[in-house]
């Protein structure tokens, strides 16, 4: 049976940070920062994933990560960065992606690979022959320029 996670209030999630390392291996000292995925409860399989500072900063990026199974593949998806999204929408957009995956067979990575390839097809669609013919002209001056 999977673990249930605390859920955890706002100010706790505010509070958490990176991990370090436990035990020196692999180049890594004991207390070296290492990024730490920390479960927050509310809805399963939500996590606030923490790296550690980069430069000056005192705070590393930090950002919703819902680890769920889709099909029956587990699969991380992004809910994007905190506090840009704050706990209250995580919890809200995972229980809703969580219910579109189970009840309706939502693939939301081949979804948005679909919505990709389409707006790559409406923009050849938008090209010009006169975008295509100095194209293909400056394709040909740089060919000649090579051979001589």
């Amino acid at each position: 049976m999977p673990k249930i996670a605390q859920e955890l209030g706002a100010l706790q999630v505010k509070r958490l940070t990176h991990g370090t390392v436990k035990k020196a291996g692999k180049g890594k000292k004991v207390g070296d920062p290492i990024p730490a995925l920390h479960a927050v409860g509310g809805v399963s399989g939500l996590n606030l994933y923490c790296r550690p500072p980069a430069g000056l900063s005192t705070v590393g990026a930090r950002s919703w990560i819902l680890r769920t199974v889709v099909g029956s593949r587990r699969m991380d998806l992004g809910l994007g960065p905190y506090p840009e999204v704050s706990l209250a929408q995580a919890r809200e957009k995972a229980g809703a992606l969580k219910d579109r995956i189970r009840f309706e067979g939502h693939d939301p990575v081949a979804a948005k690979k679909a919505a990709k390839s389409k707006l790559l097809a409406e923009q050849a669609k938008q090209r010009t022959f006169s975008d295509v013919a100095w194209q293909y002209y400056d394709k040909k001056r740089l060919v000649r320029r090579q051979l001589g």
